[in-house]
């Protein structure tokens, strides 16, 4: 009974026949021992199967607990721990802490800040997400939502078929891993597909040195360096998110969208290329395994096999005795592998591709059809001696790229884009035969913007509008029409070019 409690009350239940039960404890006294008594504490000679483990875990390294018991818990097994392994007497000299470090998740709450209960009906059951997503979808994306907030918010929806809880969240997990497996089979094919008779076989190489490898392949490697010194810092301070964020980014922006692409044309004959190809593959699923680990082990059954030739300066430990990544090494890379030259150098490329698909997307040139790059000779030379050319062709889909001194054919459709300080010229985008259904529809769209920029004219000039709309709106307004005149203006010198 509490302490508090009335004294009739008291009175009534001494009547019954009960009796307070005098050695009760505190229901966290047995949970503060926790440290001590799973490691055979006080006697671990009754618990053979427990020796050594006190030496060895207490203290352990780190506790992941919620932050409303902090007080009820840790803050009594740190009590308990210092009491008994410092003697276990008043008198005694403190001992040590049962773990040095102890990280408080957030509370996962559902999409309107409320927590998860079964009476609520607004949870989610870890197990119905597995079933649905997988259980590697489930730790990316709780890993990804674990940021340095006490609360994170889980959308809460009913899923149609089976009628249970679940979240879209959560998709971002399993595109992930879909992603992850597709990625890695498409770079399995290349590697098991059999070498060009020009690409040197891998036992016969020496390591192959940095300088010696392709711009794509240094920028992939000063990538990797990059994102094994972020995950490492991220995962020291318990950034959990940080260390998704990079392994995201690694993954899906540099090694699928851009590495991948780019050496499709030319992998099969370099060994060079193989060889970082199967050591970036390889160190992005090393990275991933503590937080995807079931689809990084069965990539793992089919990556531990392929043999390439060494890169120096990565060191990726075997550990391939048992076939377990699991027990495989973390990746260390050398810091000479780090290469701002050629960071720079291929985000240039970037850049100027992703330009040029603009416009391909704007004009819907076909994926098959081959335009041509008109620049100056100083920009091209610039890509030609960085190695970056031959990149900006294949991914750009170009047929060539030439001086500005070459005219375009008069027979084609062209387009003007600005990139840096250089004025550049895309030809081929659609014969001119052919260009009269691109001709209307850039009609079509001058017309839907003119439309809009007439509206919301009227709206801004509008003095009953301005007077009771809230600012906010009144700028986005503006931010609308600002964006509407560019387009406009980039419509109308795209309808003179075609004449």
């Amino acid at each position: 009974l509490r302490s508090d409690a009335p004294q009739r009350i008291i009175d009534a239940i001494e009547r019954a026949g009960f009796i307070q039960d005098s050695d009760v404890l505190d229901t966290w006294f047995s949970s503060g021992l926790w440290p001590l008594s799973t490691l055979g504490w006080p006697d671990p000679s009754k618990f053979p199967e427990s020796k050594g483990m006190l030496e060895a875990f207490n203290p352990s390294t780190v506790l992941s607990t919620a932050r409303e018991i902090i007080t009820l818990w840790v803050s009594r097994m740190v009590m308990f721990n210092r009491y008994f392994t410092g003697g276990g007497t008043p008198v005694s000299t403190p001992g040590q802490v049962p773990f040095r470090n102890v990280f408080i998740h957030a509370v996962v709450q559902d999409g309107d800040g409320k927590r998860m209960s079964k009476s609520a009906g607004n949870g989610v059951d870890p197990l119905d997400i597995i079933s649905s997503h997988g259980a590697d979808a489930l730790r990316f994306t709780l890993c990804q939502m674990t940021t340095q907030t006490q609360d994170v918010r889980l959308p809460v929806t009913r899923d149609p078929t089976t009628g249970k809880n679940t979240s879209p969240k959560f998709d971002v997990g399993r595109n992930f891993c879909n992603k992850l497996w597709n990625a890695a089979r498409f770079a399995l094919g290349m590697l098991n597909a059999p070498a060009a008779s020009s690409a040197s076989s891998p036992r016969s190489l020496d390591p192959l040195l940095p300088r010696s490898l392709s711009l794509t392949d240094r920028w992939m490697l000063s990538r990797l360096y990059n994102t094994i010194a972020e995950v490492n810092a991220s995962l020291k301070d318990y950034q959990f998110a940080g260390y998704a964020q990079a392994m995201y980014d690694i993954l899906w922006r540099d090694f699928c969208d851009w590495y991948l692409e780019a050496i499709k044309p030319t992998v099969a004959e370099s060994a060079g290329q193989r060889a970082v190809l199967a050591h970036s593959l390889e160190t992005i699923v090393r990275l991933l395994h503590p937080v995807t680990p079931f689809v990084t082990e069965a990539l793992w059954e089919h990556l531990r096999t392929i043999e390439t030739a060494p890169v120096a300066g990565f060191t990726l430990v075997p550990s391939r005795v048992n076939g377990l990544l699991a027990t495989a090494g973390w990746p260390v890379l050398d810091a000479s592998l780090r290469d701002e030259h050629a960071e720079r150098d291929f985000a240039r490329v970037q850049s100027l591709v992703n330009m040029i698909r603009e416009v391909r997307a704007q004009h819907q040139v076909v994926t098959r059809r081959r335009i041509t790059l008109h620049a100056p000779k100083t920009l091209l030379d610039e890509l030609r001696v960085s190695g970056g050319l031959d990149y900006v062709e294949s991914l750009a889909g170009l047929e060539s790229a030439v001086d500005t001194s070459v005219a375009a054919s008069a027979a084609s459709l062209t387009a003007t884009i600005r990139f840096e300080s250089f004025d550049l010229v895309l030809s081929n985008l659609a014969d001119k035969a052919d260009s009269g259904a691109e001709k209307e529809r850039l009609e079509r769209e001058l017309a839907d913007r003119t439309k809009a920029v007439s509206l919301i004219t009227k709206r801004l000039e509008n003095p009953g509008y301005m007077a009771k709309a809230p600012a906010k709106l009144v700028e986005e307004s503006k931010a609308q029409l600002a964006a509407f005149d560019a387009e406009i203006k980039v419509l109308t010198e795209q309808l003179e070019k075609m004449g």
